[in-house]
């Protein structure tokens, strides 16, 4: 048996060497030293390095959406965007949410672990459309009538549309869906496949096997660089966790539990619906079950 502290790789005394030739025989903590050193590449440092730069073309493309109200006439056609034909399903109207936000801010944590239980139609409307949907207030920008979201977006783009994978929600196949905001819709992506959902995250600390729907995140860098260039990346980054934030509160209202996950299989998830790799990506991914410590906080009635 090889006595591996006897050996010297556990001594934290010997961090800088001039070889990096093979990261992958160092622990962070080594890593991190070269990297700081500049002896390693990091991409986070790169970025975090140069976060926030602008160049004259990012003003100049800034400028020019503003000052030609384009955010506000995309998103006033942005309907036209969305499929409706046999194969859409118009989700039923949300039930309305009784709990106040104290109490839900208290209760809200990362479940990994579900019951089992499926998920209501009407309990999936619900957290779709608190989360991520349209909240019906309207702003007037130049004229033009724009509809508002439940987070903020940089420049009211909205770039980030939300792909479900459907697990355990009674009257749903499984398989993935795009959720339409504007017509508070489904649409079936793929339904057919066989997906094995065990590869969808790193690791097997997720109950997938037990959990209600899955929620991935995709962006489409065309959706923001033309306006906002290199900057497109930290608005697009701080807009996700805006997203999750309301997702995990609302589901915490309904009753169920749910886990903000970076570990994903970026290639297999991006494969599975679809994407190009190159223009659009998935960024983040959540999972959603029901989970038996909750209470349901949502009464039989919609908004008004």
């Amino acid at each position: 048996m090889v006595e591996y502290e006897l050996k010297g790789l556990f001594n934290q005394n010997t961090l800088s060497t001039s070889d990096i030739s093979n990261n992958n025989n160092y622990n962070n903590q080594q890593l991190f030293d070269h990297i700081i050193r500049g002896n390693a590449n990091s991409e986070m440092l790169t970025y975090l390095l140069n976060m926030n730069h602008q160049r004259l073309n990012d003003f100049k493309s800034m400028h020019q959406y503003n000052y030609g109200n384009f955010a506000s006439l995309m998103n006033s056609v942005e309907q036209y965007n969305e499929i409706e034909n046999d194969e859409t399903i118009l989700l039923p109207k949300p039930l309305r949410i009784k709990n106040k936000l104290q109490q839900v801010l208290k209760k809200r944590k990362s479940v990994r672990n579900y019951i089992g239980l499926s998920c209501d139609l009407r309990e999936l409307s619900t957290i779709l459309m608190y989360s991520f949907g349209i909240s019906g207030r309207k702003e007037n920008f130049g004229g033009i009538v724009a509809s508002m979201r439940y987070y903020a977006s940089g420049g009211a783009l909205y770039p980030i549309s939300v792909i479900i994978y459907i697990n355990k929600v009674d009257g749903l196949k499984k398989g993935l869906y795009l959720y339409q905001p504007m017509y508070h819709s489904l649409l079936p992506l793929n339904i057919k496949t066989q997906i094995d959902i065990n590869k969808l995250f790193v690791g097997s600390n997720i109950d997938v096997k037990n959990s209600s729907f899955f929620v991935f995140y995709k962006y489409a860098i065309s959706s923001t660089y033309l306006k906002y260039g290199e900057l497109s990346l930290a608005n697009i980054l701080i807009e996700a966790g805006m997203m999750a934030q309301n997702f995990s509160l609302v589901t915490t209202a309904c009753g169920f539990g749910s886990c903000p996950i970076a570990g994903y299989n970026k290639r297999f998830i991006e494969d599975i619906c679809n994407l190009d790799h190159v223009n659009e990506h998935i960024i983040f991914t959540e999972s959603c079950g029901r989970n038996g410590n909750c209470q349901i906080f949502c009464v039989n009635s919609s908004f008004s």
